[in-house]
This record gives C-alpha cells, sequence and structure tokens, in this order.
C-alpha cells in the first residue's frame, strides 16, 4: 500500500529531456559554427589542456577512442583544431587549438554560460551546490558500474 501511495520519480526521462533540450539549444545557438555538443566539450577541455592527447581527450570526455577521433577529424576540417605530432613520441597525436578556434571561445563560453544560468534559474546557492554534489555521486555511480562491467567482460 505504501508503494502506490509513493511518488515515482523517473530520474531517466528527466535526465532524457534535459539533454534533449540542450541539444535544441546547443543546436540553434551555435549554428554558425556547425558544431555539435560532443564537439563543444572536447573544444572546452582544450582550453584548459590546451595540446593534450588524442589519448588523454578519451579519458576526460569519458568516450571511446573513436568518437574522438570523429570529432577531432569535424574540428579539424572546420579549422578549429589541428593535429601535431608530438615532440618525444611521434606515435601521439597532440591537439592544438587553432587561432579560429581560440577566437570563438567568448561566443563558445556565453552560450554555455547562459545555458547554465537558464537550467539553474530559481536555485539558490546552496540548492546549486546541493545538486552538484548529487550529480558528483550520480556520475560515480555511473563509472562505478561501467568499471563493474568492464571487469565482468573481462572474467567472462
Amino acid at each position: 500500500m505504501e508503494q502506490e501511495n509513493r511518488h515515482v520519480f523517473n530520474i531517466g526521462k528527466q535526465i532524457a529531456m534535459l539533454f534533449r533540450a540542450g541539444h535544441y539549444y546547443y543546436t540553434h545557438r551555435i549554428q554558425n559554427m556547425d558544431l555539435g555538443g560532443g564537439q563543444m566539450s572536447l573544444i572546452f577541455h582544450l582550453y584548459a589542456h590546451n595540446g593534450a592527447s588524442q589519448d588523454e581527450l578519451t579519458k576526460m570526455l569519458e568516450v571511446d577512442k573513436a568518437t574522438v577521433t570523429r570529432m577531432i577529424n569535424k574540428l579539424e576540417e572546420l579549422g578549429v583544431v589541428s593535429r601535431q605530432k608530438d615532440d618525444q613520441d611521434h606515435r601521439v597525436n597532440r591537439i592544438i587549438l587553432t587561432e579560429k578556434g581560440l577566437a570563438i571561445r567568448g561566443e563558445l563560453r556565453e552560450a554555455a554560460d547562459f545555458w547554465e544560468e537558464t537550467l539553474l534559474q530559481g536555485l539558490d546557492l546552496t540548492e546549486r551546490e546541493h545538486l552538484e554534489q548529487l550529480f558528483d555521486k550520480m556520475t560515480r555511480n555511473v563509472r562505478d558500474y561501467k568499471n563493474k562491467q568492464n571487469q565482468d567482460c573481462r572474467k567472462g
């Protein structure tokens, strides 16, 4: 009986709705740049770690190597990044922001800040900090799950 009266919160549905809304926003906000959300994430990582290797970006973004390669290929076509061989290890490509990549930083930051403020509108500082803690916990849960799945795949 208690189960029937309990409010059901479908977090998956909420996360999917937020993802779709963000995708829609960015598609329209930065359409003149021909960038996708994943590519924006990669660019923001490069603003903080310009010259990261493809492997480093794969780990930072927590996606597979093929996905990072496709993103870099697209950004290279757009003239936003270039690949440079590592001075010490020529098997390693370093991904460098071009002048064009550096020039769009302000516009990308403005778009990201606006979307974040839209999402957090009406939340006070305490609520925002609590939300960040909750998302951190959920992210850890997902990482733990992925690690366990990877271990199980190696065993079986």
